[in-house]
């Protein structure tokens, strides 16, 4: 059986949402760091808000709609929400490697 992880990294390594969305350090770090220390719900909650400015929207809708499902369908994310944030953290760099 695969790795639960690896799926996802691979199923978020196809997505064209995602692979389009140019995301910034800093904004990852910050949604990985909420995940982590707050849970789904503060997430999102984090992520709607940034919907409204227009210079983040696009970074925030792309995990809303795309990562974050795929995060909270895995047992072994919701069980350790720190994997969830290094899978967000690492966003960027998952378009450039080859899984």
């Amino acid at each position: 059986m695969d790795d639960p992880i690896e799926l996802i990294l691979k199923r978020l390594q196809n997505n064209q949402q995602v692979k389009k969305t140019r995301f910034t350090s800093s904004f990852l770090n910050n949604v990985g760091d909420v995940l982590d220390k707050e849970g789904f719900g503060a997430v999102k909650t984090f992520l709607m808000d940034r919907m409204e400015r227009r210079d983040l929207r696009s970074q925030a809708q792309a995990i809303l709609e795309e990562v974050l499902p795929l995060l909270e369908a895995c047992d072994k994310i919701r069980a350790r929400r720190s994997i969830g944030r290094y899978v967000i953290k690492t966003l960027n760099t998952l378009k450039e490697v080859k899984l």
